[in-house]
């Protein structure tokens, strides 16, 4: 798919970072030998936007499936590097947002750095015939260092059947004759995404699919390749909060180790007698912009390639009052996110919105020559020519219902200096004797086919409009040019990349870490 985008009125807030790590020691006493035994406390960390000052152990944005199933604990002697604890929860029932080691733990005074992990395994940390005693990064692997498989990409938190997998960042404790308790936090491995999904049309639809941009691929969809360092890498911005980056293996941005990640929500009914049916699609009613639907999933922690933005696809069936279909179609917006990172949650508010981009197609040939066949979906406008000639494409809006367009409306089209750009596929000489242009004065496209078959050419038009409530709205469409020479030596032609339209999102969005 390619990942050129734009526009249904779309507003992007994104951002509550669920990050890393900080340490509370209290006061106590020691033991007779000079140690000191510790209360050990471990809880997921919470979401936080910019300038909250708590990091309290409730978790307020998490739900059923999102916290801690177990834990173990690391902790090494930073004098020594000695692994002293390698200390298990063991199951814990029920999931919880915090829990306490079931019995103090004793240590001698000193220096410790500690590694906390939930829902993982010895195994799955590399660390199963470890044995305390053992130098990390000698006799054991090097947990800042490590990799891990991960598969994050799923619909459901039910879907970790395990638990999400958490781990945190190296916490340095100075345990002291003081000393009392010390909490350890974990770090969700992956990203939380909530389409908050407003319909600001007369028309009932259904949102059919979901898809994101180059998302880090599950492990087990990747010949098992570990996908992610087992620590997160966390950073601070200018306020001096923290955030995670995404700490990506090459296998995980390999070309092989990313692409779309694609979710079919389904919505869930109950019956009276509590049994629960699953259908495909998830109903978004008309007129809905002050009660939204919202579709939650999870994903990898990803980094955004080429275009170095991540790309969001809807498809969306609309539908008269009595439930018949009108259209499907995808709608599309380039998200300003270079990256999602490992316990992110992201709540992306969308508008859906009536307005589209067409065109009138005017061709110009010699005599006797046929037109250029002219597919117009709703979603794509493809061109195919077999022979030279001239071309005029006229820009026109239209909506999705089929009801009129306000003259005001349709007079507030603005288009930029260069509202035409060449997207993807080429523009072989000879395939265009001129290439298409924007005509700024007349405001429309226009160019001259050339007589040579070649790959398809994909341009993109975009332009502005003022509705009537006076907000703006960003539109483009996507027009696709090939030529099959109509003589007995032509080639039969090949498409040489995926379909591709385009609908309109309006992005704005509110101060991020994560660009």
């Amino acid at each position: 798919m390619s990942k050129q985008i734009y526009t249904f009125l779309l507003s992007l807030c994104a951002v509550l970072v669920w990050t890393s790590c900080s340490n509370d020691v209290a006061d106590s006493g020691t033991t007779d030998d000079g140690g000191v035994d510790v209360t050990l406390t471990v809880a997921a960390r919470e979401p936080y936007a910019t300038g909250l000052a708590t990091r309290a152990f409730s978790d307020t944005h998490a739900t059923d499936g999102e916290m801690m199933k177990n834990y173990i604990i690391v902790a090494v002697n930073q004098s020594t590097g000695k692994i002293t604890h390698i200390l298990q929860s063991g199951d814990l029932g029920t999931e919880v947002e915090s829990s306490s080691y079931k019995e103090k733990v004793h240590f001698d005074t000193g220096t410790y750095t500690f590694y906390t992990f939930a829902n993982l395994t010895l195994d799955q940390l590399g660390l199963a015939s470890a044995k305390v005693g053992d130098v990390m990064g000698t006799d054991v692997p090097d947990l800042t260092t490590q990799t891990i498989a991960v598969d994050g990409n799923k619909a459901t938190a039910t879907a970790f059947t395990s638990g999400i997998p958490m781990s945190s960042v190296t916490q340095s404790v100075v345990l002291n004759a003081r000393s009392e308790g010390v909490s350890l936090y974990v770090t969700r491995m992956v990203a939380k995404m909530t389409l908050r999904l407003s319909n600001a049309t007369t028309l009932a639809m259904r949102l059919n699919s979901i898809t994101l941009s180059d998302i880090t691929k599950n492990a087990s969809l990747n010949a098992n390749t570990k996908n992610l360092y087992l620590l997160p890498d966390v950073a601070t911005d200018a306020s001096q909060v923290e955030y995670c980056r995404p700490h990506l293996t090459s296998a995980a941005t390999a070309a092989s180790g990313y692409g779309d990640y694609t979710i079919k929500p389904q919505t869930t009914t109950t019956a009276a007698d509590g049994s629960t049916t699953q259908t495909d699609g998830v109903s978004i009613p008309a007129n809905s912009s002050a009660s939204p639907t919202d579709v939650t999933f999870y994903v990898n922690e990803s980094q955004a390639h080429d275009p170095a933005n991540i790309q969001l696809t809807l498809n969306i069936t609309s539908m008269q009052p009595d439930g018949t279909t009108i259209t499907t179609n995808n709608r599309y917006a380039l998200l300003d996110w270079t990256y999602i990172g490992r316990n992110d949650y992201r709540v992306i508010p969308i508008t859906i919105d009536d307005y589209k981009l067409t065109f009138d197609v005017k061709y110009f040939t010699a005599i006797g020559v046929l037109p250029p066949t002219v597919t117009d979906d709703g979603q794509d406008l493809d061109l195919g020519f077999t022979y030279y000639g001239d071309i005029h494409l006229v820009p026109k809006l239209s909506t999705w219902s089929g009801t009129a367009v306000p003259d005001d409306v349709s007079r507030s089209l603005i288009f930029a200096d260069s509202p035409w750009t060449l997207v993807s596929g080429s523009n072989p000489e000879g395939f265009f004797a001129t290439a298409p242009y924007w005509n700024s004065t007349n405001k429309w496209v226009e160019g001259s086919i050339g007589f040579t078959e070649g790959t398809s050419a994909v341009y993109r038009l975009q332009c502005t409009i003022t509705k009537t409530d006076g907000t703006t709205e960003t539109l483009a469409r996507n027009v696709r040019f090939k030529m099959t020479p109509a003589t007995l030596g032509a080639k039969a032609f090949t498409r040489a990349a995926d379909r591709t339209s385009w609908q309109w999102i309006t992005a704005s969005e509110s101060t991020t870490h994560n660009k």
